[in-house]
């Protein structure tokens, strides 16, 4: 009896952290949800109605946004992605190709 995960074939195990761009590094959505300190000094926690739209791809809007420009998102202190704060308003970074509409949490009107 092999099991099934010795039958796969990988090119490449692990995930991909950063990737450099013309300043500097950019961190992978994956590396950060999967990697990231909820309990960082830099790390905001979201309501549910903020975290709905995070995974609408939409900016966030908070009644106090965060002091630091660059801040780790959170919800229910689980990472979500990490963002830039501009001027009152939190600029989504969350990956398009993971964006979902709908009802995201039961319990939530």
């Amino acid at each position: 009896n092999q099991s099934v995960i010795s039958k796969v074939r990988f090119s490449r195990l692990g995930i991909k952290l950063a990737e450099s761009h013309n300043k500097g590094y950019r961190w992978q959505h994956e590396a950060t949800i999967a990697l990231a300190c909820p309990t960082h000094a830099h790390a905001f926690e979201l309501s549910v109605q903020e975290a709905e739209e995070w995974y609408r791809g939409r900016d966030i809007y908070p009644q106090t946004p965060p002091a630091a420009d660059d801040v780790l998102v959170t919800f229910q202190r689980q990472p979500l992605g990490l963002a830039k704060r501009i001027g009152s308003r939190i600029k989504n970074s969350y990956p398009r190709e993971l964006v979902r509409d709908g009802k995201l949490f039961t319990g939530n009107s």
